[in-house]
């Protein structure tokens, strides 16, 4: 009998999806990380040993109480180029202030990324639960990477960019995590920082 106990149970465990995206409360921004974001794909990774640069648009999106309506979202164009001396790759972000990382390594971009990509926490109360997406998509149009300095990148342009259908050929991640509570952020964030 028991032995069919543990079975039903690692059968249920197996059954129910882990959280593709991990939520972390630092100060009073939110951020996701994943066990596994592998953006560097075989197609992306030939395009940038012939020299091109590769851009990913982030759109971090937060609901509260209900998946309604989206309460919080934000937006980032990561450009990434490959160091063929190196064999390395380096990331920039488009917005200002641009931050840059170099010498990484295929499966070190992706987090990167995520841990350049916080979102203002919204102020909640303990019993609130939240859900959150992060939708990430190739820029495949050359004319479509290029930032004015002036002007950076708009909300509505990124909007656009994340309204529309994929197109052929075009890279998109999408990974979920929720409904957690606040006040489970808050004690994550307290042990990590006692």
């Amino acid at each position: 009998m028991r032995a069919i106990l543990v079975t039903g149970i690692a059968i249920l465990a197996a059954a129910v999806p882990a959280e593709q995206l991990t939520l972390d409360l630092r100060g009073d921004m939110l951020f996701a990380s994943a066990r596994k974001l592998d953006l560097i794909q075989p197609r992306l990774l030939a395009q940038l040993k012939q020299g091109a640069t590769v851009a990913f648009d982030f759109q971090l999106a937060l609901w509260v109480g209900n998946r309604d309506t989206v309460s919080r979202r934000t937006f980032e164009r990561f450009v990434v180029s490959y160091d063929l001396w190196e064999e390395r790759f380096a990331v920039t972000t488009l917005r200002k202030p641009q931050t840059r990382a170099t010498g990484m390594v295929a499966a070190s971009v992706g987090a990167w990324c995520l841990q350049n990509l916080g979102l203002p926490a919204p102020k909640l109360n303990p019993a609130d639960k939240m859900w959150v997406r992060l939708d990430v998509r190739t820029v495949e149009n050359r004319r479509d990477v290029e930032v004015s300095p002036e002007e950076g990148l708009s909300l509505a342009s990124l909007v656009e960019v994340f309204s529309r259908g994929a197109k052929s050929g075009e890279s998109r991640w999408a990974l979920e995590s929720g409904p957690v509570s606040f006040a489970t952020l808050r004690a994550r964030e307290a042990e990590k920082n006692p």
